[in-house]
């Protein structure tokens, strides 16, 4: 007989998404589940919308309760679950009909604790969706004290080029026992910033084995109301709240020599992440993409050819460090683009005057096509600069 799988799913103020977030999960291909809809002092309607399926499907149960946050919402659910394994799903977003059917196959077949999936980030303004997915490779992976492999990937970080597991709870499907562990020995002032990232630490250092697919099987749902897209103004105190509950975890488990300087650097990551949902201002906005170039005198006048996430990066560092005048942006889609400064075409460069052209693109493969393609348009190959973008950290080491 299939094992009793507890689907938690955090409600706040989701009304225009829930009903497409649950039916999801009722339609699942495995049907052992039960489906704690725990909803936390939402002041639309989304708690009647949690009665009314409750009402209709034996398998649902709803938990009303004042707002308290999103770990407090997860212990509860997870306090108030049957089952021998757990997962969750935002209340905002939804899964493929055999999310969960993969997920205990793996599970079973492989003996882990753990198994951690790909999914999709899925943006309502016209963008279409990114895969959102761990960066190590499909597998079994062990925790066998402070020379497991999985251990270097531990913390995520979106400025580090190495390989690690996504940091999210949702895409996951975890042993009882251990997410319960964890959650309960959580800091409730824990929530709404990096509340993921001290979960999944948490339960896969106090597990045995963890267990990766690339399969796609979860929707995030990316809208402007989402929590993920709100001003924090505590954001620096729930760095310090995480960090101190990710240090006790690390501590507590015995890994402290092994990850104490990893949690140091993402921690200094976070920092500076916590500083964009704290202020209006966008001056405030932390860069991804960073450049330096000992090519190019201060001062010079640059075109930036590029205008995607490296080139707004880039034009937006320029701005604050005020190290060169940007006389105009460059790219293939030139027609489509809006843009503070003129928007040229790689044919319309050699009437203009400027000193250098930064090539703002993250791989090399592609700066050399588009430096080749200037070449053949006549501009000078001595004025043509590339340089691979930097991380913050990386900058700022040099």
């Amino acid at each position: 007989m299939d094992e009793l799988i507890s689907i938690i799913v955090p409600v706040y103020n989701v009304e225009l998404y829930l009903r497409d977030c649950i039916d999801s999960i009722i339609n699942q291909t495995y049907t052992s589940i039960e489906i704690i809809l725990v909803d936390d002092g939402s002041t639309d309607n989304s708690g009647r919308i949690c009665d009314e399926y409750a009402k209709k499907y034996i398998k649902i149960k709803v938990i009303h309760q004042a707002n308290r946050g999103l770990t407090v919402v997860r212990k509860v659910g997870v306090q108030m679950s049957s089952g021998r394994y757990v997962g969750f799903v935002d209340g905002d977003d939804w899964i493929d009909p055999s999310m969960y059917e993969v997920l205990y196959k793996y599970v079973k077949q492989k003996n882990v604790d753990i198994v951690t999936s790909s999914g999709y980030r899925e943006y309502q303004w016209g963008q279409g969706n990114k895969k959102l997915e761990d960066t190590v490779a499909d597998g079994i992976y062990n925790l066998s004290g402070e020379d497991s492999y999985i251990l270097d990937y531990i913390f995520s970080s979106s400025f580090s080029e190495k390989p690690h597991l996504n940091g999210a709870v949702w895409n996951k499907l975890f042993k009882r026992e251990i997410i319960n562990k964890v959650l309960n020995s959580m800091d409730e002032h824990v929530h709404g910033f990096m509340d993921d990232n001290v979960c999944v630490v948490g339960a896969v250092i106090n597990s045995n084995s963890i267990y990766v697919t690339h399969e796609c099987l979860y929707h995030h749902r990316e809208h402007p109301e989402a929590f993920s897209y709100t001003k924090k103004p505590n954001g620096l105190m729930q760095v310090n709240y995480a960090y101190l509950s990710l240090k006790k975890i690390i501590e507590d488990t015995g890994y402290k020599n092994k990850l104490y300087k990893a949690l140091c650097e993402h921690t200094s990551m976070r920092i500076l992440q916590a500083y964009n949902f704290m202020f209006e201002d966008d001056n405030f906005k932390l860069p991804v993409y960073l450049f330096r170039s000992n090519k190019i005198p201060v001062h010079s006048k640059v075109i930036i050819y590029g205008y995607g996430n490296v080139g707004k990066d880039f034009i937006h560092q320029i701005q604050l460090d005020n190290i060169y005048e940007i006389v105009g942006v460059a790219d293939k889609n030139a027609k489509n683009i809006k843009s503070e400064y003129k928007v040229y075409t790689s044919n319309e460069l050699l009437g203009i005057r400027y000193d250098f052209i930064i090539i703002a693109v993250e791989k090399g493969d592609l700066a050399q096509q588009i430096q080749q393609e200037l070449v053949l348009n006549g501009i000078k190959q001595e004025i043509i600069i590339w340089e691979k973008p930097l991380s913050i950290f990386e900058y700022f080491r040099k």
